[in-house]
């Protein structure tokens, strides 16, 4: 979509037009948007550790505890609803291999050289809409 589209996606979905927005984590993380009652999130989120941790902060301990358990065994639910649904499904132990760590690096944009910033095919779209 062009600058001006989503612009107007996001006018729209201000001012009631929409009540339903599709977007990536830069609307979540960059954007204020009106008041939602639900957020999907289709990703890990920024920790990618295998040890992370996620730090949630509430006023009400045992519901928030109650609902984080609760999106747990929905999320296990969903994964095993879909997983088999996907097209051209690629196994993670394949997604993660050295020939996409290869092809990443292959097609990255590094100015400075290997150690210094660098823009990957995957960050690309969002550099280019700063």
């Amino acid at each position: 979509m062009s600058t001006g589209e989503q612009l107007d996606v996001l006018d729209g979905f201000r001012k009631g037009v929409f009540n339903v927005l599709v977007a990536t984590d830069v609307i979540e993380e960059g954007l204020d948007v009106r008041a939602c009652n639900v957020v999907i999130k289709v990703d890990p989120g920024r920790a990618r550790a295998v040890h992370s941790h996620y730090v949630l902060m509430t006023d009400d301990k045992m519901k928030c505890a109650r609902t984080v358990e609760s999106f747990v065994r929905l999320e296990k639910e969903l994964n095993l609803a879909v997983r088999d649904r996907c097209v051209d499904r690629v196994d993670e132990e394949e997604e993660v291999g050295s020939e996409t760590v290869a092809k990443i690096a292959r097609y990255s944009y590094m100015p400075l050289g290997a150690d210094g910033p660098r823009i990957t095919p995957s960050s690309a779209p969002s550099v280019l809409m700063r």
